[in-house]
């Protein structure tokens, strides 16, 4: 399962078990991914707050010109960069 991760989706997110297993008893893989510009001052609380509920965190750095990177890959988060600005191409 993918989910972009914003406050609602956290709150469901939380409130799941994020191990259900398939009808074949396989592991469904949770992957939250945060788009993010110039998120210096909380994307390594939204990162550290997901980081329990998921299997993997990827922050989509939509060509930040502040610390959101680094701090994102700090707390844990796979970091990918897009470069075109827009909420769009970073989802």
């Amino acid at each position: 399962m993918i989910v972009v991760l914003t406050t609602r989706l956290y709150i469901v997110l939380q409130a799941s078990n994020n191990h259900k297993l398939t009808t074949n008893n396989e592991r469904v893989l949770t992957i939250a991914i945060v788009p993010a510009f110039n998120e210096a001052y909380s994307i390594a609380s939204v990162v550290q707050l997901a980081r329990p509920l998921v299997d993997k965190v990827v922050v989509c750095d939509n060509a930040s010109t502040d610390a959101t990177a680094n701090l994102a890959e700090a707390a844990g988060a796979m970091v990918v960069s897009e470069s075109r600005a827009g909420y769009g191409y970073a989802c």
